[in-house]
């Protein structure tokens, strides 16, 4: 403990902490994506461009450093209902294990949570291949069991940020950690496809993924703490100033959760609905683009990993500098916490629209259907410093509970969006069918968002803490004492 003391007491242990997680969910992120692209690999190409030739739909020619390449490690016939299945069952136990992880961390702290949750994801990657070749059922088991390990990621990390974020840096800190899921896209596709090249088997890349997991965990146990109190090298400057400031605006916590006044809050509904409507367009991008850049654009797995890399990473510089930006404008009074979570959040849900009807319909331009995805993720970076920050805003004492609810039910659009694909989709689509599926997340977007800009807040709401709940309680009996006097008198 004295050698890691001496190491790392010079560092800002708030931002050691949000490296930690961002890495945490990169390398759920890569455990995650890793399957979309293996599949492209393990199962075996549903249509042929030649027998469409003579058709009105259009697919594009094979690229030309795999056009005379033979497909050899392809394992399994599972048709594309079948591999949706496998893609969106990681959704289920991701879902259901929101809440519980949310009220768990707010009572426990978020370090075990976290922890314990990316230790059964990576266990589960290293028995991937057996429980595939097993049977397509294990997998989907297995994918459901390592949904619920990283649906504790954001309910647990929106509890440190509770514990450990400065008001005034809350959103650089939440964008520094939501960022991970762009690097974790990124990363994961571009490994993946590097990794699938490399080998003669598609096994590899899984065991990579556990491998790294586990990793983490070791540095994760050693170095991160569930608040500045419990940390044993952490600056006396460093705590006092994390404390003070977070105090300054602290409220007490009510002795139970006030799930009625959560369920029914304007603002916090409004929230979800805005946040849905993002993870829908970015579940699209994240479950689907390997196909599309694989079986539609039909480039080699390398080249596949790669370029569904490329719009995520170009989520990056947005996802963190809106962070910093957003800060700047609350700081100087320039916007009100309210109004910056409105305009920044609706943006990030209206601006990538053109860009991504466009790339449909660039056709096999492959140079510009990249470029315009990338300019609509670009966009989609907006969302990760304030809407995704707006749990924090709303409650601080219920944070993870909050994250926990929002995550999850934005965790639906993952889950729902491929049940939609293959009804728009026979075989691999083509890029009319395509585009179809593009067209659904837009529509999705603006319906979503449009009540956010009328409900939404960033204001701290009353049932956050004790003394408001207690002037609403009294507040409403005041009136039955009334009735009680009129009657006897």
């Amino acid at each position: 403990m004295k050698c890691f003391r001496s190491c790392c007491s010079c560092l800002p242990q708030r931002y050691v902490l949000s490296v930690f997680i961002l890495v945490g969910l990169v390398v759920c992120y890569l455990m995650r994506v890793c399957v979309n692209l293996a599949l492209n690999e393990m199962t075996f190409k549903l249509n042929v461009t030649e027998s469409h030739s003579g058709t009105k739909q259009h697919f594009c020619p094979v690229e030309a450093s795999t056009a005379n390449a033979t497909k050899t490690r392809a394992e399994f016939d599972w048709d594309q209902h079948l591999q949706h299945d496998i893609i969106k069952s990681i959704f289920i136990g991701y879902i259901v294990a929101h809440v519980p992880a949310g009220v768990l961390a707010d009572m426990f702290g978020g370090k075990h949570i976290f922890g314990i949750g990316i230790l059964l994801s990576s266990i589960l990657s290293l028995c991937f291949p057996f429980l595939a070749r097993l049977s397509p059922y294990a997998f989907i088991g297995g994918r459901i069991l390592q949904g619920f390990g990283q649906g504790v990621m954001f309910p647990s990390s929106s509890a440190l940020i509770a514990k450990w974020a400065p008001p005034s840096e809350r959103s650089t800190m939440t964008g520094i950690i939501q960022s991970g899921v762009m690097f974790g896209n990124a990363i994961g596709y571009i490994t993946s496809g590097v990794i699938l090249s490399m080998f003669p088997g598609w096994e590899p890349i899984f065991y990579f993924c556990g491998i790294i997991g586990l990793i983490w965990c070791v540095g994760w146990y050693t170095l991160c703490y569930s608040s500045p109190a419990e940390h044993p090298f952490i600056t006396e400057e460093e705590k006092n100033m994390i404390e003070s400031q977070i105090a300054a605006t602290a409220k007490a916590k009510p002795k139970h959760i006030p799930w009625k006044s959560i369920l029914t809050s304007a603002p916090f509904l409004t929230a979800n609905m805005i946040n849905f409507g993002h993870a829908w367009a970015l579940f699209t991008m994240v479950n689907e683009m390997p196909a599309y850049m694989g079986k539609v654009l039909n480039f080699n797995v390398k080249s596949s990993g790669l370029f569904s890399a490329m719009p995520h990473i170009a989520m990056i510089p947005t996802s963190i500098g809106i962070g910093y930006l957003c800060d700047w404008l609350i700081k100087s009074e320039i916007m009100t916490v309210t109004t910056n979570r409105k305009i920044f959040s609706f943006l990030a849900n209206i601006l990538p629209i053109p860009f991504m009807l466009g790339a449909s319909y660039a056709g096999c331009d492959r140079t510009w259907v990249i470029l315009l995805f990338m300019a609509m993720m670009f966009f989609k970076g907006f969302a990760y410093a304030t809407c995704r920050a707006n749990p924090v805003d709303l409650s601080p004492n219920y944070a993870g509970v909050l994250m926990g609810i929002m995550n999850g039910i934005g965790a639906m659009a993952g889950f729902f969006s491929p049940i939609f694909v293959p009804i728009f989709i026979t075989g691999d689509g083509s890029i009319e069918e395509w585009r179809k599926v593009f067209y659904l997340a837009a529509v999705i977007m603006v319906v979503f968002s449009i009540p956010y800009l009328f409900f939404g807040s960033g204001e701290e709401q009353p049932w956050n803490n004790v003394m408001s709940q207690s002037m609403e309680n009294s507040a409403n009996s005041h009136p039955k004492h009334d009735e009680n006097q009129e009657t006897k008198t």
